[in-house]
């Protein structure tokens, strides 16, 4: 794809994450809400399946981009016409447990990646109850709103911010031995995760971040828009079929944290 076309494919990507805000801010701390429960243990409500509706429908009205195939977390596989090398990716709701517990650090997560590579190549990171929305497309930088986005540029883990999953999370991985490791080796450790943290890494304010065991709808959005604000992104196989541990941040420190944590694997 050329500059003009990844330009139309971001411009859909935000106008669909858009789309999609009303219905979610509707439900957000609304105590009607209902959580449900899916079979792997992780939550769902109502406005997850609503708002992924939402962002479909608004994809597949695009001239230009509405017959390629959409892989969301809440309805699956959809492979439109056919016949493309593009797909779209859609987290509805990232971090749905924030969004059902009244917390504002959620978002809408919409990606172009190729299929064959995985390689994203366009990005969107929305924020609705912030109102803030991250953007990038290869070549054409990350953005939110006018502001340019630059990553960290610390060198070194002892000088770093790391958002760091809780210890239970690694244990639940099989991975105490990283933890350990990890939080004993950075400066400082913060638990932003989810797009929200992402979004900081982003913009410089968070140094790393390292999650584990995510789906493809977790991070490729964000995979796009940290690169294209200089960090460095790994996706390294989390042990479980379809999910993936997601590194991210200042290069020399994503460089040096994988040496540290896979390398010993």
């Amino acid at each position: 794809m050329d500059a003009s076309e990844l330009r139309a494919a971001l411009d859909v990507a935000v106008a669909a994450a858009l789309e999609a805000q009303a219905g979610v801010l509707a439900s957000f701390r609304d105590a009607r809400l209902a959580v449900d429960t899916k079979g792997d243990g992780t939550i769902v409500t109502a406005a997850d399946r609503e708002a992924e509706a939402t962002i479909r429908r608004a994809l597949r009205a695009s001239q230009r981009f509405g017959a390629i195939a959409i892989v969301g977390e809440e309805q699956g596989l959809d492979e439109g016409a056919g016949g493309n090398d593009l797909r779209w990716v859609i987290d509805p709701i990232d971090g749905t447990l924030a969004f059902a517990r009244g917390n504002p650090l959620f978002g809408t997560l919409i990606a172009l990646e190729e299929r064959e590579t995985g390689r994203a190549l366009v990005g969107v990171v929305h924020l609705p109850a912030l109102g803030e929305t991250y953007r990038a497309a290869r070549g054409l930088g990350a953005w939110c709103g006018d502001e340019r986005l630059r990553a960290s540029s610390c060198e070194r883990l002892a000088d770093a911010t790391a958002s760091i999953e809780s210890l239970a999370t690694f244990r639940r991985n099989g991975r105490v031995d990283a933890h350990q490791a990890l939080v004993g080796a950075c400066g400082r450790t913060t638990g932003n995760n989810d797009c929200f943290g992402h979004a900081l890494v982003a913009r410089g304010a968070l140094d790393m971040s390292l999650e584990l065991g995510l789906a493809v709808w977790d991070l490729r959005a964000s995979q796009v828009l940290v690169e294209e604000a200089g960090g460095a992104t790994r996706v390294l196989p989390a042990g479980r079929e379809g999910r993936w541990d997601f590194l991210i941040g200042a290069p020399r420190l994503v460089e040096a944290a994988a040496e540290l944590i896979y390398a010993r694997k």
